[in-house]
């Protein structure tokens, strides 16, 4: 919904037909909202998960060494 409905806001406000707006919304949605939930996981996820916080040590203490 992050990414459909002001695509969807947008489209309208060109005055393209359904079918148009039909193709360009499913060919666009998908991969945008893709990339927008990869995003929040390395932004906001990623830096909490326990794994990652001891690879990151682990490359730490080899850089020291």
């Amino acid at each position: 919904m992050l990414v459909l409905t002001p695509l969807n806001q947008y489209l309208h406000g060109l005055g393209i037909s359904s079918g148009e707006m039909a193709i360009v919304l499913y060919a666009l949605t998908a991969p945008l909202s893709m990339l927008l939930a990869y995003a929040f996981y390395l932004k906001f996820e990623r830096p909490f998960m326990s794994n990652f916080s001891r690879k990151q040590d682990v490359n730490d203490f080899a850089s020291q060494s």
